[in-house]
């Protein structure tokens, strides 16, 4: 199945059995503001870690950004919740470009920083 979000096992055993990184970025999360992946041409797969400096700030930390992976943009109030350093792995090429994902704290005043730590792998 193209696209496929896997278990953290699955994750962890792709990972050190065939996958090789390619690329590595970090990028913060504006208020308010949809950021979509850029993927390299060789990448296969990708594994998001979202990462608040400062978690202590954030209204609801268990809240801290929505995403989709079908090409939908998430809002403050729609989208599966990502909370102070959880993980995704998207598996597919598709899947990667149609992801999408917003800071969810419908309280933020700009000054918390939520990151993405991003790894693209190419199997």
């Amino acid at each position: 199945m193209i696209g496929n979000i896997k278990a953290l096992n699955d994750i962890l055993k792709t990972l050190s059995n065939s996958a090789k990184p390619i690329k590595s970025e970090t990028v913060t999360l504006a208020l308010a503001t949809v950021y979509q992946l850029t993927v390299p041409s060789q990448a296969t797969s990708v594994r998001i870690v979202i990462d608040a400096d400062d978690a202590i700030k954030c209204h609801d930390a268990t809240k801290m950004a929505r995403y989709w992976t079908s090409g939908a943009t998430p809002t403050a109030t729609t989208g599966f919740i990502m909370s102070n350093l959880d993980e995704i792995y998207i598996d597919g090429k598709e899947q990667m470009a149609a992801f999408k994902i917003i800071e969810s704290d419908l309280t933020a005043t700009g000054t918390e920083v939520i990151s993405l730590n991003i790894q693209f792998y190419q199997e």
